[in-house]
């Protein structure tokens, strides 16, 4: 539900966003496997902007690199400390928006439009 609101947020300011997942997503969530177009479905976005990672890879290097090469931002809780000295971009001002879930709303800091 709140990667729902957050997805909703983010197309209400007219954004696209792309998802990427763990291959484990499906049992974390629904305790069954999933694929692309069935966690796309879900979660009402093309299955083109659905990435779920072959099992044993982790998906932050997967997400970091498509969004340092291809000039996103990367709208996250997580630092990805473990990550930075492969994607220094983290540390740019604006690469990570942060957010936070406040009284059933979805709060994106610094993100714009």
């Amino acid at each position: 539900m709140v990667l729902q609101r957050v997805i909703g947020a983010l197309k209400e300011r007219g954004y696209e966003p792309i998802v990427y997942f763990d291959a484990n997503v499906g049992y974390k969530l629904s305790k069954k496997h999933v694929n692309n177009d069935a966690m796309a479905a879900e979660l009402g976005l093309p299955a083109d902007d659905v990435t779920l990672v072959p099992s044993g890879t982790p998906a932050d290097p997967i997400l970091l690199k498509h969004a340092s090469d291809d000039g996103m931002r990367v709208v996250t809780n997580d630092r990805f400390l473990d990550w930075k000295q492969d994607f220094p971009k983290i540390g740019d001002k604006g690469f990570l928006v942060k957010g936070r879930w406040q009284q059933g709303s979805v709060i994106l800091l610094g993100l714009g439009r």
